[in-house]
């Protein structure tokens, strides 16, 4: 029903689909307070610090790479989430 909404149906495309493939019956007031509700703690989600996370990754860096020489490593910091 979110990803529904979240992909820009309405409310009342939504009760028409719920009704239609799942046989129920549900207000939009209903499917609009859920998804509201979703939508509050997903954003808080999104906020939320995060911590950070290093990688170290090795691999081929041609322009880098001197003759015989060993392909240096590469430490990226990607962030959680």
């Amino acid at each position: 029903m979110v990803s529904l909404v979240a992909r820009g149906l309405t409310t009342g495309v939504v009760q028409a689909h719920l009704a239609e493939v799942y046989g129920t019956e549900v207000s939009r007031q209903t499917i609009s307070t859920v998804t509201d509700s979703i939508g509050e703690g997903m954003e808080a989600w999104r906020a939320r610090p995060l911590e950070p996370v290093y990688v170290n990754a090795r691999g081929h860096f041609p322009n880098e790479q001197a003759a015989g020489a060993p392909v240096p490593s590469r430490v990226f910091e990607v962030k959680r989430g």
